[in-house]
């Protein structure tokens, strides 16, 4: 590797690392990130097995903001947002938002069914073991959020664990 590859490899390896600080610090919660998918139509949640549900149609879906959360049960940030997301989804499920958890993270279905009932999970949950849904939204590691806007056109990227107020200043 050339000298000035290898410069810029180590500037985005310190670049990540200070978002990830940033991302776990408890001034900073959550991180708004950048996504090609910004603007653009919303890749499906079909194809994994759901756990709890049901998963909504992308029919049911469209007109209303939709809240895509990929977690893990071994993330200890994903228990930490755990209480945010579900205060988000108690105020704004009687407005017709939708909130869908994916866990593409977990060796198997148990360990995503597991978090979901220790954390009081109450909307859908889908286990993805061949991991397409993390690919196709551009996931790399739990837990990131994603706000789908009634239009279908994916608005918000998160990184961390997101809370209620940073959903509710997006959706």
């Amino acid at each position: 590797m050339k000298r000035a590859q290898l410069g810029a490899v180590l500037a985005l390896v310190l670049a990540g690392g200070i978002g990830a600080a940033v991302a776990a610090s408890p001034s900073s919660a959550h991180l708004q990130a950048d996504s090609p998918l910004l603007g653009r139509q919303a890749p499906s949640l079909e194809g994994g097995k759901v756990l709890l549900g049901p998963l909504p149609s992308p029919s049911q879906m469209r007109g209303h903001f939709v809240v895509i959360n990929f977690f893990a049960d071994w993330c200890s940030s994903c228990w930490q947002e755990a209480g945010s997301l579900a205060s988000f989804w108690r105020r704004e499920s009687l407005r017709g938002m939708y909130l869908v958890m994916v866990d593409s993270f977990d060796p198997s279905a148990s360990d995503a069914l597991s978090f979901a009932r220790r954390t009081g999970v109450r909307w859908s949950v889908v286990f993805d073991a061949s991991d397409r849904l993390a690919l196709d939204w551009g996931v790399r590691a739990p837990p990131e959020t994603f706000v789908v806007a009634p239009n279908g056109e994916v608005i918000a990227k998160f990184v961390g664990p997101v809370t209620a107020s940073a959903l509710e200043g997006v959706a």
